[in-house]
C-alpha cells in the first residue's frame, strides 16, 4: 500500500521573529481565484491589540512571512522535520533540509560541498536541532 504523507505547513514570521505552525494554504472563493496563505496569530504576538482569543490573518509573496513544507519525516525524538530546519545525522555531520526540484534533500553547512543535494535515509536523520531562521549560527 502506498503511503500518504500529510501535508502541512509553517511560516517564519520576518515581521515579528516567531515561527508560525497553525498555517493554512488554499484558494478564496472570489473571481479570480486568488490563493490565500492564512496564519493564525495569538494575542500578544504583535504590536498591535487582538480584541478576541486569535485571529487568521492572510498572507501573499510580499510580506514578510516564508512558507516551509513539512517533509514527512521525524527525527529520532518524534518531532517534525521541514524546510528550513538544521539536522543532526548520527555520523554528527549538520544539514539543512531544503526543497530540490521535486524532493527534499539535504545540504551540508559548506555550500560548497558536493554533498549539496544529498538525500539521507530516515536512519540517518538523528535530531532537529534548530532551523536556518531562528539558530542560523548552527549552519555555518
Amino acid at each position: 500500500m502506498k503511503q500518504v504523507r500529510e501535508i502541512k505547513f509553517r511560516a517564519w514570521d520576518g515581521k515579528y521573529k516567531k515561527m508560525r505552525y497553525k498555517v493554512c494554504v488554499g484558494n478564496l472563493h472570489d473571481e479570480e481565484n486568488y490563493t490565500a496563505h492564512s496564519v493564525y496569530l495569538k494575542p500578544g504576538d504583535t504590536d498591535y491589540k487582538i480584541e478576541h482569543p486569535g485571529q487568521w490573518m492572510n498572507f501573499d509573496e510580499h510580506s514578510d512571512y516564508t512558507l516551509m513544507q513539512y517533509t514527512g519525516q521525524t527525527d529520532r525524538n518524534g518531532k517534525e522535520i521541514y524546510e528550513g530546519d538544521i539536522i543532526k545525522t548520527t555520523t554528527g555531520l549538520i544539514y539543512e533540509v531544503f526543497w530540490c526540484e521535486e524532493m527534499f534533500s539535504f545540504r551540508v553547512s559548506n555550500k560548497t560541498s558536493p554533498a549539496n543535494g544529498y538525500m539521507l535515509s530516515s536512519a540517518e536523520l538523528d535530531e532537529v536541532i534548530g532551523n536556518i531562521y531562528e539558530h542560523a549560527e548552527l549552519f555555518k
